[in-house]
C-alpha cells in the first residue's frame, strides 16, 4: 500500500492510504445511510448541508437520495470537478484541501512546538504557493476552495496565500488557533470562517496540549466584535450531526463540564441568541440557498421548536429538537413522524 510509520501510528495522508484500501459498502447500503441521515437532520431542523471531501461517485449516490428525500447541499469535492452543475436542490460550490492537521492527533501547524510534546509542531500538508495556485485554478471554473486550518502556523498559511494571489475565493474551516496578530489580518480580509463549536467541549485537553495558548482557540466572542463572517457548523462525523449540541457548547463553554478552557477563555462565551445566529447565518459562506426571511409567494424553509421561549437551563439547550421542518415550502418533518408533504 506504500504506507509509512516510524512508530506503528498512521497520521494524516497515510490513513487516507489505509481507509482508501478498505471495501466500501454497496450503493444501496450508501444510499439507504444517507437517507437515514437526512432524515435525522430534519429532526434537529437542517435545512441545508454543506458537504465536504466528496469524491465524484458520491455525487451519484446524493442525486439518487434527493429524488426522494429532498435536503439543500453545497458540495465541496475533495479534487477538481470535470463538470460543475446548479442544480435544484444541490450545487457544487468548490473543493476542500487540508493545510494542517489537527489538535487530537497532535499534527495541526503551530508556530511553537505543542506544550505536552515539546518537540512537535504538527504538519503542514500545504504551503501558501500550492494554495494560491489552487485559488487561481478554480477561479477559473467560478469555484471556491475550503481549506482546513486549525493551528496557528496554518492559518498564517492561508492568510500568506490570500496577500499572494489578492483573490477572495476561499472559506476558512476551523481558524481554531487565532492569536490577536491573525485576528487582526483575518478581521482584515473578512474571509467566511466555518468553526465548530462542539471542539470546546470534546477538546477537553486542549490546555494541556496548547498551555497559555489555548486561551486564544475557538474565540467566537473575537470574531463576532471584530466583524468577521463566522457561521458555525457540526464536522459531522467527527462531532455528531445535532446542532443544538453546539449552540450549547458556544453558551456554556465548558463551565458546566469543568473545564480548563472555561477558567482561562469564559470571555469567549456567547449567548443563545449569538450561537444560534452563527448556525443560521449561512449566507455568510458564499450564496448560500437559504434566506434569513420569509416573504409572499417565495418558497420558504422554516422549522418550529419544541420550546416557547429562550432555555433558562443551559444544558435543556442540547435537548432542543424540530417539531416541525419546511424546505421550500414542503413539510418533510413533523415530530410525529416523517411526512414528505407536496
Amino acid at each position: 500500500l506504500g504506507i509509512k510509520s516510524k512508530n506503528g501510528l498512521l497520521y494524516e495522508e497515510e490513513v487516507e492510504k489505509a481507509l482508501s484500501s478498505l471495501p466500501l459498502p454497496s450503493f444501496n447500503e450508501i444510499t439507504k445511510a444517507v437517507k437515514e441521515a437526512f432524515i435525522e437532520a430534519y429532526s434537529y431542523g437542517l435545512t441545508e448541508l454543506h458537504i465536504m471531501s466528496v469524491k465524484e461517485w458520491e455525487l451519484k449516490v446524493y442525486e439518487n437520495v434527493l429524488k426522494e428525500v429532498p435536503m439543500k447541499l453545497r458540495v465541496y469535492t475533495d479534487s477538481i470537478p470535470q463538470d460543475t452543475f446548479d442544480g435544484h436542490l444541490m450545487k457544487i460550490k468548490g473543493v476542500k484541501v487540508f493545510m494542517d492537521g489537527s489538535f487530537g492527533g497532535r499534527t495541526a501547524a503551530l508556530r511553537e512546538p505543542y506544550s505536552d510534546d515539546p518537540s512537535n509542531k504538527g504538519l503542514l500538508l500545504l504551503n501558501s504557493e500550492k494554495l494560491g495556485a489552487l485559488m487561481k485554478n478554480v477561479a477559473k471554473k467560478g469555484l471556491n476552495v475550503a481549506v482546513h486550518a486549525i493551528g496557528d502556523k496554518g492559518v498564517e498559511e492561508v492568510l500568506k496565500a490570500v496577500k499572494e494571489t489578492q483573490l477572495s475565493n476561499l472559506r476558512i474551516e476551523h481558524a481554531s488557533l487565532t492569536p490577536p496578530d491573525l485576528l487582526e489580518e483575518l478581521a482584515r480580509f473578512k474571509l467566511p470562517i466555518s468553526v465548530q463549536p462542539n471542539f470546546i467541549i470534546s477538546d477537553w485537553w486542549i490546555v494541556d496540549r496548547l498551555g497559555e495558548r489555548a486561551k486564544w482557540v475557538y474565540p467566537f466572542k473575537s470574531f463576532i466584535r471584530e466583524g468577521l463572517l463566522v457561521a458555525a457548523s457540526s464536522d459531522a462525523p467527527v462531532e455528531p450531526l445535532n446542532p443544538w449540541i453546539g449552540v450549547y457548547a458556544a453558551v456554556d463553554r465548558g463551565e458546566r463540564e469543568g473545564l480548563e478552557i472555561w477558567k482561562i477563555s469564559s470571555s469567549q462565551k456567547l449567548s443563545f441568541e449569538e450561537a444560534l445566529s452563527m448556525y443560521i447565518r449561512g449566507k455568510v459562506l458564499e450564496d448560500t440557498f437559504s434566506k434569513e426571511s420569509v416573504v409572499p409567494n417565495m418558497p420558504a424553509d422554516l422549522v418550529l421548536l419544541n420550546i416557547n421561549d429562550i432555555p433558562k437551563d443551559i444544558r435543556s439547550i442540547k435537548s432542543i429538537k424540530a417539531s416541525m421542518t419546511m424546505i421550500n415550502g414542503r413539510i418533510v418533518y413533523s415530530s410525529n413522524g416523517v411526512k414528505i408533504s407536496g
